[in-house]
């Protein structure tokens, strides 16, 4: 809950926890992490019913801008799966979802993924939005199919959507400090985790589709393994 406080705080805004009963629950009986909350935050709340479900339902009622879930760690011999509920939040919820796991405490730093598509890049903006609020440093990262082009004149040929989104992150909104885009082919799963390690980066931003079926968050390919294997937070973003 650190790090929901932290964003509530930098915002001005208001929090509301939810907790999910598996059986109707007692009004007169408190769930046991209403104490922590309740010295940090305004109210808590408890539901019965599915908790992808009314996690969904409870964020639209109130507009809220962030749901914030919980996120276990990576194991060390492999990828983890994502759970029924984060999946099922992340193909319904129409905002923003912070996934963060015990090991994240602050956010500082910060990688935004772009595919270089028109609609990936809008993922850009809500990322900056969010990382204003926490005076995080941002570090995009597009990585390309295929290799880059090379062309014997030192003036040179630059891939026009490199230079896309150079415009694309000029546009956005100031950081201190700025935000810098990095370019690369090759394998978008391994560029972005290894762009997450080298700038010790404490989330990870992603754009992501809504709907579909379950178990797949209509991010493709690319997000699933993302969402799987980065081992710090994750901010997804629909776009």
């Amino acid at each position: 809950m650190g790090v929901a406080q932290a964003f509530a705080q930098a915002a001005d805004a208001d929090f509301q926890g939810l907790g999910i009963a598996a059986e109707e629950p007692d009004p007169d009986r408190k769930p046991a992490w209403a104490g922590e909350a309740e010295s940090g935050y305004s109210t808590v709340l408890t539901n019965h019913g599915l908790p992808g479900v009314e996690i969904v339902r409870r964020a639209e009622l109130l507009g809220a801008y962030l749901v914030v879930l919980g996120r276990k760690e990576r194991v060390p011999d492999g990828p983890r799966p994502v759970d029924a509920t984060t999946d099922a939040v992340i193909r319904r919820r129409n905002g923003l979802s912070l996934l963060v796991p015990p090991s994240v405490r602050t956010i500082r730093r910060a990688v935004i993924a772009l595919d270089g598509s028109l609609r990936g890049s809008g993922v850009a903006a809500p990322a900056v939005a969010f990382l204003k609020l926490l005076k995080a440093q941002a570090h995009a990262v597009c990585v390309l199919p295929g290799v880059p082009f090379e062309v014997s004149d030192a003036g040179g040929w630059r891939d026009p959507r490199v230079e896309w989104l150079s415009e694309v992150i000029q546009r956005l909104p100031s950081l201190t400090p700025a935000v810098d885009l990095r370019v690369s082919w090759g394998n978008p799963v391994t560029e972005i985790l290894d762009a997450v390690q080298e700038t010790d980066s404490d989330v990870l931003i992603l754009g992501v589709r809504r709907g579909g079926q379950r178990g797949d968050s209509g991010s493709g390919y690319v997000g699933r393994e993302l969402l799987r294997s980065a081992s710090c937070a994750v901010l997804t973003v629909p776009i």
